[in-house]
């Protein structure tokens, strides 16, 4: 479904014409509240050329793919070093550590190539023709969202919001179920750049 599809059934649930700005606003805040069960899986590379012991995580990450999502390769060398979250596998030989949007590891690197396999945020809906990144099966999500968050201004919500919620509730379970059987089978992906510095290359559901 496209956003302007997606309007009209906002506009059914609620009984309004929503402006476009506040509905795309609903339907992206709906973007970020379903990242982890959408599961959008991007693979990023980065070559660095000077020794390091930290670096910065795209701004669009929900999740590093766990265990081997993060892995390091030496320069000139034809193998690949598994990085350890150390939270999660405190006896791992090599590790690093979260701090918001930065990695800090736990030596300094030589020289080489990083590999980020992660869940990321979807692609923000701006106009009429756009469609959700989530299969469509699962688009009328976006509709259910916003009505929630329209019916939240008032004090009486009335009968709607609590059927409204389920809907969102069961929608986003079964997405929960979709993804984690598509990852689990290995979906193929595809070559895209969205970053400065990291080559990315983007699963298809």
């Amino acid at each position: 479904m496209t956003v302007a599809e997606l309007i009209g059934l906002l506009n059914d649930m609620t009984d309004r014409e929503n402006p476009t700005e506040e509905a795309l606003r609903w339907f992206n805040a709906c973007s970020r509240r379903i990242a982890p069960q959408a599961r959008i899986p991007q693979i990023s590379e980065s070559t660095i050329p000077v020794p390091f012991s930290r670096f910065s995580l795209p701004e669009d990450l929900v999740e590093i793919v766990q265990p081997d999502g993060l892995q390091y390769q030496p320069e000139g060398k034809p193998y690949w070093t598994i990085i350890y979250d150390r939270h999660l596998h405190p006896n791992k030989v090599t590790g690093y550590r979260r701090f918001g949007k930065v990695a800090v590891l736990d030596s300094t690197y030589e020289p080489g190539t990083l590999r980020l396999d992660y869940y990321r945020l979807p692609d923000p809906l701006t106009s009429l023709d756009d469609e959700p990144e989530i299969p469509e099966a699962f688009h009328e999500i976006y509709a259910y969202y916003g009505a929630m968050l329209y019916l939240s201004r008032w004090s009486n919500q009335g009968e709607d919001y609590p059927l409204h919620r389920a809907e969102f509730e069961r929608l986003l379970n079964e997405l929960d179920l979709h993804t984690s059987y598509q990852r689990g089978r290995g979906a193929p992906f595809q070559t895209r750049d969205v970053m400065p510095r990291w080559k990315s290359r983007r699963r298809v559901l």
